[in-house]
């Protein structure tokens, strides 16, 4: 019985998210945007400069 009434007498924790951290969320999230872009990209590029017939042939 005593340890439940020290339980309700703690103070509520104080939030560890500051402006500086949601920045950096947002700045990480941008860049893992722009390198799966940069990753589906690339490849598409080359994919163009493909001759069709030639690729039907060799598969």
């Amino acid at each position: 019985m005593g340890a439940l009434g020290r339980a309700n007498s703690r103070p509520a924790p104080r939030s560890t998210a500051t402006i500086r951290s949601c920045r950096s969320y947002v700045a990480v999230g941008n860049l893992l945007a722009l390198a799966a872009a940069a990753a589906s990209f690339i490849p598409a590029r080359a994919a163009t400069k493909v001759d069709p017939m030639v690729a039907l042939r060799y598969e």
